[in-house]
């Protein structure tokens, strides 16, 4: 049975349709363009210098500064996040008047806790891209998911496009895939780990502030031209203070957690809370069909795991460990 608070959320929803396996069903989610995308190597992105030979050494000690890649052209581009603590959820005042203003429940957001990061971990520059899932296609650890099995694009377009339709089934695929292609630890992230990294060392509603500013993400009502429209090539906006795009809007993303109505049972460690039978699966990030609300850093939301829908992605994280790096 699907959790309360999901359903109580989701009966509000506005905004184009989504698809689940092919049938039409309601969008849902808990939660000047200018490419900064770019894959040769010592490109210029913003405050980040893309080069795959790169040292972990050197990405460690660069934080937000240098990415990496664990293989030529098929592994996601990563920047490493450093440890620190943060303070999760949203304040009780904040989403007091959240509820009276919107009428709607963010009680989930609470209550606030502090959460200790205690080591630095990779994060995925971008969402995963459609060019990068068909890399796991192509090498048929995917093949039980490919676009022919899903949704597809909705005709928007794949390449830098994020991958859309992935159930959180097939997000675990993709990061079993990627670990034995490379040998390292790729994952999820946990919900903490998201929200630390979405918040960049800030406290307010987004990244940059309490308001939305145009042409900062893809939402209902960001001002983009994709705005409640479809997804955008991912790195069309500016990066967060880590060096991390489109974690605000654009899709969704599926991290490791099962869902819990409240931060009650939250560990303080930023590691995931998982069960046995986990029937709901944590979502964040606000999506292209969402308002502005739906956006925030401590918002959130689930799905069931088997859930495909064309407002969701994901996105990659990578332990470091002093062993193998």
């Amino acid at each position: 049975m699907i959790s309360t608070l999901c359903q109580n959320r989701r009966a509000k929803r506005e905004g184009p349709v989504c698809w689940k396996k092919g049938v039409a069903v309601a969008c849902s989610l808990v939660l000047f363009p200018v490419s900064l995308f770019a894959e040769s190597s010592g490109t210029k992105l913003g405050i980040l210098t893309t080069n795959p030979g790169v040292s972990m050494a050197d990405a460690v000690a660069s934080i937000g500064q240098v990415t990496f890649r664990d293989c030529p052209d098929a592994c996601p581009e990563m920047v490493v996040v450093p440890q620190g603590s943060f303070a999760m959820g949203s304040p009780a005042k904040k989403r007091e008047a959240l509820n009276s203003e919107l009428g709607e429940f963010f009680a989930n957001e609470g209550p606030r806790k502090v959460v200790t990061i205690a080591k630095p971990f990779a994060v995925g520059v971008f969402e995963v891209t459609w060019a990068q899932w068909g890399e796991c296609v192509a090498e048929g650890a995917c093949n039980g998911a490919a676009p022919e099995a899903t949704g597809g694009d909705n005709g928007w377009g794949k390449g830098k496009h994020p991958v859309i339709e992935v159930s959180w089934h097939h997000a675990k695929t993709y990061t079993a895939w990627l670990s034995e292609k490379t040998g390292y630890k790729y994952r999820l992230l946990t919900e903490a780990e998201w929200e630390y990294a979405a918040r960049a060392k800030s406290q307010t509603n987004f990244s940059w502030g309490e308001k939305v500013d145009r042409a900062k993400a893809n939402c209902n009502g960001c001002g983009s031209k994709w705005d409640n429209h479809q997804t955008a090539e991912v790195g069309e906006f500016p990066p967060n203070d880590f060096g991390i795009y489109d974690m605000h809007g654009n899709v969704a993303e599926w991290v490791e957690d099962c869902w819990e109505d409240s931060y009650e049972s939250l560990p303080s460690d930023g590691s995931a809370r998982t069960k046995d039978k986990c029937l709901l699966r944590v979502v964040r990030g606000g999506a292209w069909n969402l308002r502005p609300m739906y956006l925030r850093s401590a918002a959130r939301d689930c799905y069931h795991p088997g859930d495909q829908l064309n407002t969701v992605g994901f996105r990659v994280a990578r332990t470091i460990s002093t062993e193998n790096d």
